[in-house]
């Protein structure tokens, strides 16, 4: 055991430490190269970024989206001292800090680790943070709490000897039901819901899926699989990967390609002869009891009798209330959603939600895969205060996960990869429904108005960017999705974006979205915008969602609603800006990709 300031440090947390330390040192003292350090580095969450120099992004695990408020407040300092004033969520439920010195990556994980949170397996060819719906445990519609195997499967991995060099990265989702997929168990290497069948509680599993240039929706493993023999399966689906996966070609290493080789019944029945070649004491491993006290378990919260009185009344705390909150299966406690704008956190907004989630919840806030945060176990009586403490942190638009809050990936801000700069886009679509929503007074939208947020016959459409075809932003599972190109025109590279339509996931599965056609990304916001006009103006009186719409309009169709945006059509120079950028796009040299490392 060691200590750093005033806390002990267990020791495999303290090897940790000492690991990452000793490759940082060696790579600046010149005794490894960056090709020996980029691994090492990686598995520790520490990533290149585009910017030249020895800058960093480092990424920082919540298992299952879990953040106590001793953990925000490590947040926040570490946004403060280290991380330019602010921390970004990932669709993996992650914290991401950009334009980290390497020097200075050192104290940030010191002080991460006092806190109790690792960066450890956060990148590099590990099973990465393991993904749980954020309203698991509290959910009305959940058949038992997920939570519970999601830590088990965390805590049975990491440092495992089996996960430490996979031939590719490998991604663990735990949904609650099939019909909402919560966590988008539909797109991961194992997808879980939980079931019961005959009073024993058991999972669904599903194996292989993935976005990116070859996405696949993950196909059924099993049924149902009993509880007690959940992580040995597991082990049998990375132990076959790990064997057998391609370590020769990067780009076909992931999992899904492993199964497309074998077959999906293949595949099925290899799997069930690993786990059928384990030792019998090894076939069965139950889940050991959640830790007392283990952050997010939920514990009930009295009313904080001294919580400021609000207005009830108040127009922007009932729109809030409608779109952000709803009750949990517990009665008189509710889950409630803080929007958080581009995923991005402030480190002054890190000790406000500290503050707010010990005052008005249960201590322990969740991260979402729309890159939001879920307070649970607020008491009824403590919505208005918490409303009205959101809003102070500028975190209380309604509408979270709704067309009018898109998802994007940092994109060209600071990605190797990408082409474009994804938040911007992001920011332009956000800006646009904001200012509908200030026409409209305040109140939810109408109907008329294409780019009102609160819509109601915009519920459930999605809007998700990614800044090149890797998906990091998940566009081709959005109703909406766009992912970042370049094209060239007289006047040099121009920044575009591919539009798709129609994707999500839910009931029907993992429904990829379709490329319709190239739009210049200072116009991508219009084409919302447009669509949803010639939707509202065509449904008639079948009703037709918009969801709906954007699966099954044919291609033509969407290029002619949208062909005014073309380049061929209204050659503008607006069309050598990227979306929100007030300077001339520059394409700069794309880097290796650190995610193939």
């Amino acid at each position: 055991m060691t200590a750093i300031g005033e806390r002990t440090l267990p020791l495999e947390i303290r090897l940790d430490l000492e690991r990452i330390g000793a490759a940082i040192d060696d790579y600046r003292s010149g005794r490894i190269t960056a090709e020996e350090f980029r691994p090492r580095r990686l598995h520790f969450g520490i990533y290149g970024q585009r910017q030249k120099g020895d800058v960093q992004m480092v990424r920082v695990k919540a298992p299952s989206g879990i953040l106590t408020a001793a953990q925000l407040r490590a947040l926040a300092h570490v946004a403060r001292t280290w991380g330019g004033g602010v921390g970004h969520i990932t669709t993996r439920q992650d914290v991401q800090f950009h334009h980290v010195p390497l020097e200075q990556c050192m104290p940030l994980l010191e002080h991460l680790a006092v806190a109790g949170i690792t960066t450890r397996e956060a990148c590099g060819n590990t099973v990465r943070n393991v993904v749980c719906a954020p309203t698991a445990g509290v959910d009305p519609a959940e058949p038992f709490d997920v939570s519970r195997a999601a830590t088990a499967l965390t805590r049975h991995f990491i440092r495992d000897d089996l996960t430490q060099r996979l031939p590719r990265k490998f991604k663990v989702n735990f949904s609650i039901t099939e019909a909402r997929d919560e966590a988008c168990a539909r797109i991961s290497d194992i997808g879980v819901f939980p079931k019961i069948v005959n009073g024993e509680r058991g999972f669904k599993v599903l194996v292989g899926g993935g976005l990116g240039g070859s996405p696949q929706e993950a196909q059924l493993l099993t049924e149902f699989w009993p509880e007690d023999r959940f992580l040995p399966l597991c082990r049998a689906i990375i132990t076959l990967f790990n064997a057998e996966g391609n370590r020769v070609d990067r780009s076909k290493a992931r999992m899904k390609f492993l199964m497309r080789r074998y077959g999906v019944e293949a595949f099925r029945r290899r799997v069930f002869e690993t786990y059928e070649s384990f030792p019998e004491s090894a076939k069965r491993l139950p889940l050991f009891d959640t830790p007392e006290g283990l952050a997010g378990a939920g514990r009930p919260v009295a009313p904080n009798a001294a919580a400021p009185r609000v207005d009830e009344k108040d127009p922007g705390y009932r729109a809030w209330r409608a779109a952000n909150a709803r009750p949990q299966r517990q009665q008189g406690y509710f889950m409630a959603l803080a929007t958080v704008p581009l995923g991005d956190i402030s480190a002054a907004q890190f000790d406000a939600l500290a503050d707010a989630v010990l005052a008005l919840a249960d201590g322990a806030l969740r991260t979402t895969v729309d890159q939001n945060l879920l307070f649970r176990w607020v008491p009824a009586p403590n919505l208005p205060a918490l409303y009205h403490a959101l809003a102070r942190m500028g975190l209380a638009s309604p509408g979270a996960g709704r067309v009018g809050d898109p998802v994007a990936c940092p994109g060209a801000h600071t990605c190797n990869l990408a082409y474009t700069r994804s938040k911007g886009l992001a920011r332009d679509i956000q800006d646009a429904f904001r200012r509908s929503r200030a026409g409209a007074g305040g109140e939810a939208g109408n109907g008329h108005d294409a780019l009102s947020a609160l819509a109601p016959d915009l519920d459930g459409v999605t809007v998700k960017i990614s800044g090149c075809f890797n998906s990091c932003g998940q566009h081709q599972v959005a109703t909406i999705g766009f992912h970042g190109i370049t094209r060239k025109h007289d006047g040099g590279v121009a920044p575009y974006y591919m539009l798709h339509l129609g994707g999500g996931v839910g009931q029907e599965g993992a429904v990829l979205g379709r490329s319709i056609m190239k739009i210049p990304a200072s116009r991508a916001t219009k084409a919302i915008a447009l669509l949803v006009d010639y939707w509202r103006s065509h449904r008639g009186e079948s009703g037709q969602s918009f969801a709906d719409f954007a699966r099954t309009v044919d291609k033509e169709t969407a290029v002619e609603i949208l062909k005014g945006l073309t380049f061929e059509a209204n050659p503008g120079d607006d069309v050598y800006f990227d979306a929100h950028e007030t300077e001339r796009f520059v394409f700069g040299e794309l880097g290796a990709s650190e995610c193939a490392s």
